[in-house]
């Protein structure tokens, strides 16, 4: 100690001093330096992302990429769009929605996203009528259209979902911009089911595949709107007038499509509709339908009809979903099939052979006779005819899938009418019964050919799954279960013992 003091008082100790401190000074500016350096470089790679958001997506269902017909539809946006999504924070739903917004957003300067807690924010939530998490609300202008929560996730057969985000939102904003908006209306003035009661589910649902749901009073306006894609009439409870069928037949000589929902009326005649029907080529059978052989909750006379493959029904056959039609009437082809200046009838949901339409469904113990018509009875059926195409209102620049024909070139089955015995089945208190609802909507879209009007594949969140043999499930399970645990104790005892020794 006493010769270091003595180094550090002489000449030659102050140099070491000195230049220790100077090697001490000099090693921490680099340091320094070279912090500030890498941060300099981090923060301008961020700046240099977020301004070029350069992104590359390399999740299996594509989730952070859109669409080229969204992007060219959010290049021709006119006017800011405000998009909120309204589901409960931390939710799979919202995370989702999130991502797709996220594209939304950087693919165009005029969109603006909020993410809205329906719980913590009920003013908002109340002002544009929400109430399911998973709700999205577009807004441009004055305007916004609401897409509701099965209107962007469904299940898929193999216990996936498929998220129809990127389709719902697109079509509003087509909506909204003044292109497609596609107009259904609701026949009302013989006791039909009203769009804004019965059948608000519905209509709800519609609006957010972009539709516009409206009402016709044929006896007031004299005339079928122009704009009417499709005009549906549930379940009625009078007749038609002669002008009213004069002018639905009409509408449908000028390509009109009608979604005719009968409900059995016993003891009761509607000429003017039995005339309608016959233009179209069908005609109802008498009786209420009765099916022993698939049948809801053991009720017989809530048949559950089979699902036959029609571009209508194709998703409902996929997912092996049923349908309920409770007090159905049967629906059958007039023509013969050698009649081919008839339009097509196909049937779409068809009841067992056990089944029957009883004549008498008034009284307590039902048998067939022989007045009864016998089963298979078909509950719904497509009416379709030859033509040339006639697609969907679209935006300028959108391509449709041609084939390198012009769509006028093109002669396609074109869809007339969909005539089903019931109207119950499309109402609010049967809606949600598994796949009433899809098959509902999907028949008035079918009708309107609204898959024409943007073909955008939905995305689909596959199951991941792994396929292993039986040799390698025990490997991982005696790995895991003894292997793991077996090494663990094996290690602890060597350990134990080396510092046993010390």
């Amino acid at each position: 100690m006493g010769a270091s003091r003595e180094q550090a008082g002489s000449p030659g100790g102050a140099r070491l001093t000195t230049a220790g401190a100077r090697f001490r000074f000099v090693r921490g500016t680099n340091a320094a330096l070279f912090t500030l350096f890498v941060a300099g470089i981090i923060v301008l790679a961020n700046v240099v992302l977020a301004r070029f958001a350069l992104r590359a997506d390399f999740s299996p269902d594509r989730r952070f990429q859109l669409s080229p017909q969204t992007r060219e539809v959010l290049e021709g946006l006119k006017e800011p769009v405000r998009i909120y999504t309204f589901a409960f924070e931390g939710s799979d739903e919202a995370e989702r929605l999130d991502d797709l917004l996220r594209e939304y957003r950087l693919a165009s300067s005029k969109v603006r996203t909020s993410m809205v807690d329906p719980e913590k924010e009920p003013t908002l939530a109340q002002q544009y009528d929400v109430r399911v998490s998973g709700t999205v609300v577009v807004e441009m202008g004055k305007n916004h259209r609401k897409i509701e929560f099965f209107n962007l996730f469904s299940p898929t057969p193999d216990g996936g979902t498929e998220f129809r985000g990127e389709q719902a939102i697109t079509r509003a904003l087509l909506e909204l911009g003044g292109y497609g908006g596609q107009v259904v209306y609701f026949l009302e003035g013989h006791g039909e089911g009203s769009p804004y009661d019965d059948y608000s589910e519905l209509r709800s649902y519609l609006e957010g595949e972009g539709f516009t749901v409206k009402t016709l009073n044929l006896a007031l306006e004299n005339r079928t709107p122009e704009d009417a894609r499709v005009i549906v009439m549930g379940g009625p409870r009078n007749d038609l007038v002669a002008r009213e069928r004069e002018m639905l037949e009409a509408y449908v000589k000028a390509g009109g499509r009608l979604a005719l929902w009968l409900d059995p009326l016993p003891g009761r005649q509607l000429p003017e509709m039995d005339k309608l029907l016959a233009s179209l080529g069908v005609e109802l059978v008498p009786g209420v339908v009765v099916d022993p052989g698939r049948a809801a909750f053991g009720d017989a006379f809530s048949p559950v009809p089979e699902l036959r493959w029609h571009e209508s029904t194709r998703p409902l056959v996929q997912a092996n979903v049923g349908v309920v039609l409770p007090g159905a009437q049967a629906v059958r082809a007039r023509q013969s099939a050698d009649d081919a200046s008839q339009p097509r009838v196909s049937p779409l949901l068809v009841t067992t052979d056990r089944a029957w339409a009883e004549s008498r469904p008034q009284g307590r113990q039902w048998e067939p006779d022989d007045q009864d018509a016998k089963g298979p009875l078909d509950l719904a059926v497509a009416i379709e005819r030859e033509g040339p195409a006639t697609p969907a209102t679209a935006p300028a620049g959108t391509e449709m899938e041609a084939g390198g024909e012009t769509a006028e070139q093109q002669a396609v089955s074109q869809p007339v009418a969909v005539v089903v015995g019931n109207s119950t089945f499309a109402r609010n208190a049967s809606f949600a019964f598994q796949g009433n609802r899809d098959i509902a909507a999907n028949l008035v879209t079918w009708l309107a050919g609204q898959s024409e009007m943007v073909t955008i594949r939905p995305a689909t969140a596959p199951v991941p799954r792994v396929l292993l043999t039986s040799r390698q499930a025990a490997g991982i399970f005696y790995g895991t279960a003894l292997g793991m645990p077996l090494l663990l104790m094996v290690t602890g005892f060597v350990v134990w013992w080396r510092r046993r020794g010390l």
